[in-house]
């Protein structure tokens, strides 16, 4: 027996959303591996962490946390900001 499903107008902002939010996540992604190429930060690390930054002889970098680490958890904390309050909406 076949089921039918029968749409109204209202469920156009439903999947109007669904869309927005997959448009959404696709940027702030790609934003994320940009970030990951001009600041240094390789996978499968997804935060930059001070320990990343330590000269040859085992010492913070602090110029380069401050930079390069600091900058790139900015742009991830973006992108997991929107996976934490999706189901907020």
């Amino acid at each position: 027996m076949p089921t039918t499903v029968t749409l109204n107008p209202d469920h156009a902002y439903v999947i109007g959303s669904v869309v927005a939010m997959y448009f959404t996540n696709q940027f702030l992604g790609n934003t994320v591996n940009v970030a990951r190429t001009k600041y240094g930060v390789k996978l499968p690390s997804l935060y930059a962490a001070p320990g990343l930054f330590l000269t040859k002889d085992g010492q913070l970098d602090n110029v380069a946390w401050e930079e390069r680490g600091v900058a790139f958890n900015k742009v991830q904390r973006g992108h997991q900001h929107m996976f934490e309050h999706h189901a907020d909406a």
